[in-house]
């Protein structure tokens, strides 16, 4: 049954809209503690990009089978030039892409040692776009529509900036009007901005800010935080995410799934969150029932894990997985 589903994955069309990044990650040895504080020291070896945020959501469903539109803004810089340089080796377009330069591009930083992640260092401008350059992602947004509308589109917010109040609200407007479904991946600060989505998938913590209240993550518990979620954001689907306890689904009106993690080694979390709206998004428009979306998201985020900084899970890997 789930191969089947797999098998129906290829040539869905996604629109990603979201806070697109630039991955650094500085590779090196560390062998010795510096004289002068006590922190070590990295012996630099070599330096390599990737494509992060939205563009790693844009790269897991190429890698599923899928197509893309991807829709960001970057600055007018040489991150951005590396980034541009990255969506073309991936044979993604950068058309829906907008360079604004009184911004950068967002920039992370990775130090690695022996395949740990030794620190991170954030560049980034996190304040909205000017309303020149809003409508200018409305208009991106709305001809792609109006040319050859997708199949769904992800709303991918990492607070960096693009996806304002106006941008999420008119997003799901038009998608409506074309009964296009819509895939959150949330943040808190906008959060009432996605009523009207068809899925929205927070994990634990983003669930317990954005209600007001913590919870133990059982099911009853769980099943009454998705109610309370859709009762606050109008949405048909919520699916949070649990970390290493796995996974909750739940259809409004309907009794919930809890899908439990995968046992296994974790070698980064990095990017899981990418991989499981990617798999969501995809066994969704294949037409999988909600227990088959909520095992294969599942095991995708796992997959994820089991690599060192932020890489794509593809169609192979999650049919290696499937026991039918």
């Amino acid at each position: 049954m789930m191969n089947n589903l797999l098998n129906q994955f290829n040539d869905h069309s996604v629109m990603i809209i979201g806070d697109v990044m630039l991955d650094r990650y500085l590779y090196g040895n560390v062998t010795r503690i510096s004289p002068e504080a006590p922190v070590p020291v990295l012996d630099y070896v070599s330096t390599d990009h990737k494509l992060g945020g939205a563009a790693n959501v844009a790269l897991n469903i190429l890698a599923m089978g899928g197509d893309v539109f991807l829709v960001g803004l970057t600055g007018e810089d040489d991150e951005n030039m590396i980034f541009r340089k990255l969506l073309q080796d991936a044979a993604i377009s950068d058309l829906g892409l907008i360079s604004d330069h009184r911004r950068g591009t967002t920039l992370k930083t990775r130090v690695m040692a022996r395949g740990q992640h030794m620190l991170r260092v954030d560049k980034e401008d996190r304040t909205p776009p000017s309303s020149e350059i809003e409508n200018q992602i409305l208009h991106i947004i709305s001809r792609a529509l109006e040319h050859k509308a997708p199949e769904g589109i992800i709303l991918q917010d990492y607070n960096k900036g693009l996806l304002t109040k106006t941008i999420i609200e008119e997003t799901i407007r038009m998608a409506r009007k074309k009964s296009i479904p819509v895939f959150v991946d949330p943040k808190i600060e906008r959060v009432e901005a996605y009523a009207g989505c068809t899925v929205f998938k927070p994990n634990y913590y983003e669930a317990c800010q954005i209600l007001g209240y913590s919870f133990t993550p059982s099911v009853s518990n769980l099943e009454k935080v998705a109610d309370d979620l859709q009762i606050l954001i109008d949405h048909s689907l919520t699916m949070i995410t649990l970390s290493d306890k796995g996974l909750f689904l739940k259809r409004k009106g309907k009794e919930g799934i809890y899908v439990p993690s995968v046992p296994q080694e974790i070698a980064d979390v990095c990017g899981a969150g990418d991989t499981v709206i990617s798999a969501l998004t995809m066994g969704y428009l294949a037409g999988g029932d909600d227990k088959m979306i909520a095992e294969l998201a599942n095991i995708a985020g796992h997959i994820a894990c089991r690599y060192p900084g932020v890489a794509p899970v593809n169609i192979d890997q999650l049919k290696s997985e499937i026991k039918d």
